[in-house]
Order: structure tokens, then sequence, then C-alpha cells
């Protein structure tokens, strides 16, 4: 077992190295490549890397290491093992964990804030605290990327049970996302535009087939905004008689007063296109228990 302490290892060369049981500690790994390197029961203590100048774990073996109080923001996690690992006091922010498993890790008190989460699994991880965020601040943007003709699937992400909640509804989304995303692929640009579309229209309105609620509450402010319009436009009718003609309206109950019909057209056709986004959303949730 070799020890690395107090040590400037900046741009050392590691590739499919032996360097199971070692020990670095407060070590500088700015530019370190550790690719393919077998890290096995491997102790990181208060190592750190510069932001421009981050280590690469690419095709690493993790298993059994332990990370503890480093800072590894923008490294590279390509592939790595890290099965009964324990990560703890860390930060990853803006990272790359592209087929990683932390299959029955450790995790606790770690940053991943903006990194990338692809074909990654947490399955039988215990993760007792850590921070995320999706990597786009405004989320509906990251599907413009599917405008190119790709088969890549991106922040696919597995986990059954976890004690972390917020981190397992996360998780669970983004890869409902990622399923979502990947069939507006096929077709010419019209087509994919129209799907995409779409698509993006279902996120803000059922957060991807995620939220009931929400597509009520936009049903909601449909027909309560339409029934505004027209409390403001014709001095006939009380406030709540236009509630009433703009729900049976965008129900299609009835027939609507002939100098509505105009405005009550539109609300008919925002009825049937929520219609739709139902059974969109009801089709996801049930494939989803599948």
């Amino acid at each position: 077992m070799k020890t690395f302490k107090d040590s400037d290892l900046s741009n050392k060369n590691y590739n499919s190295k032996d360097l199971s049981h070692c020990q670095f500690l407060n070590c500088n790994l700015s530019g370190v490549s550790f690719a393919n390197a077998n890290l096995e029961n491997t102790y990181f203590f208060e190592c750190r890397v510069e932001d421009l100048n981050p280590v690469s774990f690419e095709g690493a073996n993790l298993n059994n290491a332990k990370i503890d109080e480093c800072i590894f923001d923008n490294s590279i996690f390509r592939n790595v093992q890290l099965i009964n690992s324990s990560i703890s006091n860390s930060k990853f922010r803006r990272s790359n964990f592209i087929g990683c498993r932390f299959n029955r890790a450790l995790i606790e008190n770690i940053d991943i804030s903006k990194s990338q989460l692809h074909l990654t699994s947490f399955i039988d991880s215990q993760i007792l605290s850590i921070t995320f965020e999706p990597s786009l601040k405004i989320p509906y943007l990251r599907g413009l990327r599917y405008f190119k003709i790709t088969n890549q699937i991106y922040r696919t992400i597995f986990i059954n049970h976890n004690d972390h909640l917020s981190f397992t509804e996360f998780c669970h989304l983004e890869s409902r996302k990622d399923k979502l995303f990947s069939k507006v692929q096929s077709g010419g640009i019209l087509t994919r535009s129209f799907k995409l579309l779409f698509l993006n229209l279902f996120g803000i309105l059922t957060n991807y087939g995620n939220s009931l609620t929400r597509w009520f509450i936009c049903v909601l402010f449909i027909i309560f905004s339409f029934s505004l319009v027209i409390f403001l436009s014709y001095d006939s009718y009380s406030y709540l008689d236009t509630i009433k003609i703009s729900g049976n309206a965008f129900f299609n109950f009835g027939s609507p007063p002939e100098q509505l019909e105009l405005i009550l057209f539109w609300v008919s056709i925002f009825g049937y296109f929520m219609l739709g986004i139902l059974i969109t959303l009801l089709t996801v949730k049930v494939s989803a228990k599948q």
C-alpha cells in the first residue's frame, strides 16, 4: 500500500495502473488521469482539482473506495465502477457521470449540481444527503438538442428504493423525460418540430406526465381566463354566468349563446387540446407502471 500525502500530482498519468489500497491525502490531482486504473479500496481524503484542469477516472475501478472531503468539480467519471464505495462531504459539480455504477454505495453530503447523469445507476445505494439540480435553468430548452437526429438518450438514471425521496423522484422524472424525448427524433424537420412543440407543452402542462394536478390547474386557468374576457366584453352576463358558459364550452356541453360563438369556439378548441393532453398523461402514467 502506497500513500501520497500533501503532494502536487498535477497532470500525472496513472492510466491502467494498479493503485488498489493506496491513499491520496491532501493531494492536488488537477489534470491527473486514472483512466482504466485499478483504484479498488483506495482512499481519497481532502484532494482537490482546479476547475480548468479536472481529474479523469474514465473506466476506473473504484469499488470499495472511499472519497471524503474532496473537490472534484468538472471531472470525468465515464464507465466508472463505484460499487460498495463510500463517498462523503465532497463536491462533483458540473462533472460527467456516464455509465457509472454507484450500486450499494454509501453517499452522504455530496454536491453533483449541474452534472450530467447518463446510464448511471444508484441501485441499492444509501443516499443520506445529496445536492443536485438539472443542467439547464430552463428545462424545456433541453429539447432543442433533439432537432438533430441521434440515438443518444441523455441523463437516464436507474434507481430503485432509496431513503432520499426527492432525489429518487428526480431520477424517475429524468428517466421519463428521456424516454419521451427519444420518441421525437424520427421524421423530417417539420415532423420533429411538431412533436417537440407538443412534448414541451406536455411538459409545461403536466410536468412530463408526472402531475395530474398541474393539468387540472391549467384547465381551471383556461376556463376562468375566457370567462373573464367574456365578462369584461359583455355587460349582460354576471361573472358566475360567464364561468358556467365558459365551462360548458370547454367540456362541449350544450349550445353557446349566438353572440359568443366565436369566443367559445376557441374555448372548445382548448378543451379538445386539453383532452388530448389528459389522454397522453394517463397513457404515460400507465406505461410507467408496467
